[in-house]
């Protein structure tokens, strides 16, 4: 289990930089949307969409990683491991320290972790950009 959540660690840092980068730089692009083409307009929300939902679905993954954990957490608290062998009480106490913490994928060394709470945030924060761009006449 440790092993497969460095992976997606590793697959997740290596995925979601690009889509934030995307995401952001999409998000530039919409508050210039009257200066565009009809047609290019329509490319910039496409690709906002798209970004938006890749985004979503990467934070899914994590937080059903989560989910897992906490299974494996409960099934470990239930396994009546009191009564084992003091040698698999040891291993199963290892288990359980390990199993204890929240398994999200995180990227940039654990600063950001992905959750729906993170998603909520950088919709508002887009949201915000846009509002700003709009009071200030730019949009």
């Amino acid at each position: 289990m440790f092993k497969y959540h460095q992976l997606m660690n590793s697959l997740n840092l290596l995925t979601t930089l690009p889509y934030l980068t995307g995401c952001i730089l999409s998000c530039y692009q919409l508050a210039y949307l009257k200066h565009l083409p009809w047609l290019n307009c329509m490319k910039i929300i496409v690709e906002f969409f798209f970004l938006s939902g890749s985004m979503w679905h990467i934070i899914t993954q994590s937080e059903e990683l989560n989910h897992c954990n906490e299974i494996v957490k409960q099934a470990v608290y239930d396994s009546h491991w009191n009564n084992a062998t003091p040698q698999m009480r040891k291993t199963v106490c290892l288990i359980l320290q390990n199993a204890q913490a929240p398994k999200y994928l995180r990227f940039l060394n654990g600063m950001v972790l992905l959750r729906n709470e993170f998603l909520l945030q950088w919709y508002r924060t887009v949201f915000s950009f846009l509002n700003f761009m709009k009071l200030n006449g730019y949009l």
